[in-house]
């Protein structure tokens, strides 16, 4: 039969367009070589929807992994040889810190981190936990009003109320005195509000950029949370910029957040992070320089300073190195891991490594929000509760408000904060970055306010998932079939 006759034997066209829609589709899936479980989820959808599925999985489902060596290769030649030469400054105070760590598990989440981003340890001057919004954004308001080089920032909500007010003029009177800003937010994300005021600012000299705004990455957000004043101050962790941030807003009675403020050399590694996205914004403008870093400060070695690493990472990570230095840390605990986050839907590897602490004695506890945002998320959750409850560990959901903290403790000696969920969405399609703190003090005053915390928490036990009814299970798991593809 030739083409012509085709066209004119509609069945016959239709049964050999379907036919070779559904393998092509199966070729281009298959070939992404992906997790089998996503495969399929996506697959589902490609045939359950004709053209429709095919086009939110150009969308939404490519594998962003498959572009990662021309983005390593950028960071290799452009931004890391700055951050060599940093690190040689401070080598000392690296040295030391590594000597003294000897052969205790801690030292494979440095050796993890170091090997990941190629991110050694370096020392802060100051360090400081905020566990509110209204502290938080107190101290980065007066720290941004006594800047006298420049302010980053690199967020994935920017907001459009009161606080942004706030922040807004204070860059607007910065830069009438010569400051520079530079500001990157996700388009997505920041999608809902007014830009009046980033107007504002860009009128008055700041630069600003829309990040991952082209139609094949709307999927894949950067999440990242950056702030770096005058190259010596840093600010890393869950908070967004917005008023509900600080009070929870229209939504929920309160809003419990945790972030870092540091100083000193640490500063470097966000400054690293936010330069990585304004080299690609702006075609080459590298901020990764002696203009742009922390003032070095090798004395610091004589002083025992806290030291501290940033991983991050991203969909084009083949490794996935945030969520990797999770699961090394899980398996490095030895007494105690205290596990925060607002959504809890792991994939096998991060269930595992959780369930595996906990059944090897260690104390293991997840905290996670009662007051949901997202039903899909939040449903899926109650399916991983029950291989946690079984292997010891012991769940909790917030109830006080908004519950919106990243962080881990391990074994009351390091911790970690920064922008990571212990969702799917997190580990493979967002951009993010944790601070992890080698220090046994900053690590039990995150503790402390676990405890706190637990106080405000309604404890999830194997009576209450058993207690759920065939609907609400039934629910559930559906929501935990469409969650590697949320």
């Amino acid at each position: 039969m030739v083409f012509s006759d085709l066209l004119g034997n509609w069945p016959v066209l239709a049964f050999v367009l379907g036919a070779a829609y559904y393998v092509v589709s199966y070729v281009v899936l298959i070939l992404d070589e992906r997790e089998p479980a996503e495969q399929f989820a996506w697959l589902f959808v490609v045939w359950a929807f004709p053209l429709l599925g095919l086009t939110l999985y150009f969308i939404f489902g490519r594998d962003w992994r498959k572009r990662g060596d021309a983005y390593r290769a950028l960071f290799m030649k452009e931004l890391l040889p700055a951050m060599q030469e940093f690190y040689k400054v401070h080598e000392r105070a690296t040295s030391r810190f590594v000597d003294e760590l000897g052969d205790a598990p801690q030292g494979k989440v440095v050796n993890t981190i170091e090997t990941l981003n190629f991110a050694k340890p370096l020392p802060v001057s100051d360090i400081k936990l905020f566990s509110n919004g209204e502290g938080f954004f107190a101290s980065m308001c007066e720290d941004m009003a006594n800047a006298q080089r420049f302010i980053h920032h690199q967020y994935f909500i920017w907001e459009r109320d009161e606080l942004t007010r706030k922040m807004t003029d204070i860059m607007l009177d910065r830069l009438k005195n010569g400051v520079e800003v530079r500001i990157v937010y996700d388009w997505m994300g920041s999608l809902p509000f007014k830009k009046d005021e980033m107007k504002e600012l860009k009128a008055a000299g700041a630069v600003i950029f829309e990040d991952m705004k082209h139609l094949d990455s709307v999927n894949y957000r950067n999440h990242r949370k950056i702030t770096v004043i005058d190259g010596d101050i840093g600010y890393n962790g869950g908070f967004n910029i917005g008023q509900e941030y600080i009070d929870g807003g229209k939504g929920y009675p309160s809003w419990r957040d945790s972030g870092l403020r540091y100083t000193g050399p640490g500063v470097a590694e966000l400054e690293k992070w936010f330069s990585t996205r304004w080299f690609l914004h702006t075609g080459g403008e590298n901020v990764l320089t002696e203009k742009y870093l922390p003032t070095p400060a090798p004395e610091l070695a004589d002083s025992d300073p806290v030291m501290i690493q940033v991983i991050a990472q991203a969909a084009e990570d083949p490794y996935g190195s945030a969520a990797l230095t999770h699961m090394v840390a899980m398996g490095a605990a030895r007494k105690r891991l205290w596990i925060q986050s607002p959504y809890f839907v792991p994939d096998d590897p991060m269930l595992d490594a959780m369930v595996g602490a906990a059944l090897s004695g260690v104390d293991v506890q997840f905290m996670m929000t009662g007051w949901p945002d997202h039903q899909t998320a939040w449903r899926a959750a109650r399916t991983y509760y029950p291989k946690l409850l079984d292997a010891g560990a012991r769940v909790f959901l917030y109830d006080a408000g908004f519950f919106h903290a990243k962080t881990m403790s391990v074994d009351s000696t390091y911790c970690a904060v920064g922008t990571m969920n212990m969702d799917r969405r997190s580990f493979d399609l967002q951009k993010e970055m944790m601070t992890w703190v080698h220090n046994g003090d900053i690590a039990r005053q995150l503790e402390a306010q676990f405890d706190l915390d637990r106080e405000k928490c309604r404890e999830i036990t194997r009576e209450v998932v058993d207690g759920y009814s065939l609907g609400e299970r039934l629910v559930n798991s559906t929501y935990r079939l469409l969650s590697h593809i949320l």
